[in-house]
């Protein structure tokens, strides 16, 4: 019966996705990302975890991605006919590069006391120890860095823009991505690294106009791998019997089993707090920063135990449900994929660069589904009014066109 009812959405929904892929100009785009990672592991956690989950929640994640899928294929895009490249002024390409150098000094300020902090501890299981004993925690305090600790994801996509029109050199850009891996990775999390690379390698895509081969994506997918086990065993103290692979497969695919802990209403947190919900963290984020409340429930979810595994990952479903049940969860993968479509269509009709990275933002949010609701967070209204302002620190005749065909 399981069996039947797996193929049977799998059938409907790569036929919505096969109907609906036409409209994207590019194969790799938030649509395909989401519609073969979220039943890769729907199927994944059936395979590595036989019998965790309930028959009703397998039919309750295909049900969500359906509602995704629907929810990313309303909107309609009109595609402006092609123009040939225009090359933008020199005026506006010395703009572009004052911007950049800002970024990368801010950059570096807004990191300064983390990289001094890291430098004086002296070994990799210090620096693991720090990151396991929430040693950085100080430094989100800091507006200096809130606001520019990660510019690096807009200045690498701006100097790539720039690359295109042979107005910066290869090693600049070079230069400029190792800077910001370097940024990615100090505070010992891999989810920085991630973002990195993909909003990188969609702004690449995209404005060369080019597929990624596969020797790439592996070699890429080799380098996350080796971080990933590297991190783990690090954080376990290097505990040779450290399962790796196990934890692993717990990342991948734990969450969808811990879910059910939030379904059947195990799911328990502090009681004593300001406001209750989970959805609207950026803005419980904006009212603690204003001083209207003083707590609010965290983004960081409590661990749950089900069937002996440990984690606090519960999927970009956990939000929607704790807040408004079942249907949230629907609802809200409906209003997720309309959002990814409409970030899409921004960038597909304006066609301007900063459009394109928070787009590569976008790609990266439905990459991180399996683990948890990356579009609920301050991080992203941070991100859209910075770009809105860097957008207006430029005339529309800054904007080259040219073709995502």
């Amino acid at each position: 019966m399981q069996v039947l009812i797996n193929i049977t959405f799998l059938i409907i929904g790569f036929v919505l996705i096969s109907l609906n892929q036409k409209k994207y100009n590019s194969y790799i785009n938030h649509f395909t990302i989401f519609g073969f990672i979220w039943p890769f592991i729907t199927i994944g956690t059936q395979i590595i975890y036989p019998e965790s989950l309930k028959i009703e929640v397998v039919i309750l994640f295909y049900i969500c991605w359906l509602s995704y899928i629907i929810g990313s294929s309303i909107i309609k895009i009109k595609f402006s006919p092609t123009r040939n490249d225009k090359k933008p002024s020199k005026k506006n390409i010395f703009k572009l590069k004052i911007l950049i150098y800002i970024l990368v000094i801010f950059c570096f300020i807004s990191n300064w006391e983390l990289l001094m902090l890291i430098s004086n501890i002296g070994n990799l299981l210090a620096w693991a120890t720090l990151r396991k004993e929430d040693g950085f925690s100080d430094l989100d305090q800091n507006i200096f860095y809130t606001l520019f600790q990660r510019v690096y994801l807009i200045y690498i996509p701006l100097s790539i823009y720039l690359l295109k029109y042979k107005a910066i050199s290869k090693k600049i850009v070079i230069l400029l991505f190792l800077t910001g891996f370097l940024f990615s990775i100090l505070k010992f999390t891999r989810a920085p690294i991630l973002n990195l690379l993909i909003v990188t390698g969609i702004t690449y895509i995209y404005i060369f106009n080019k597929k990624l081969p596969i020797s790439s994506i592996l070699v890429v997918g080799v380098i996350m791998l080796t971080i990933f086990i590297s991190s783990t065993l690090l954080l376990a103290d290097g505990s040779s019997n450290y399962d790796v692979f196990g934890e692993i497969k717990l990342y991948l695919f734990g969450g969808q089993v811990a879910y059910q802990d939030i379904l059947e209403g195990k799911y328990i947190d502090n009681l004593f707090y300001d406001i209750h919900n989970y959805t609207f963290d950026f803005l419980n984020y904006i009212w603690k920063k204003l001083g209207l409340i003083e707590s609010y429930l965290s983004y960081v979810r409590n661990y749950s135990t089900r069937y002996g595994n440990l984690t606090n990952i519960y999927t970009y479903l956990d939000a929607y449900t704790m807040d408004f049940g079942i249907y949230g969860a629907i609802i809200g993968s409906f209003l997720t994929g309309l959002l990814s479509d409409y970030s899409y269509k921004v960038y597909a009709t304006k066609k301007n660069i900063f459009a394109l990275i928070f787009y590569g933002y976008v790609c990266y949010y439905n990459c991180f589904i399996f683990a948890n609701n990356e579009f609920i967070r301050f991080p992203v209204i941070l991100l859209i009014l910075s770009l809105l302002i860097y957008n207006l620190i430029f005339n529309k005749s800054f904007y080259a066109k040219y073709s995502i065909k």
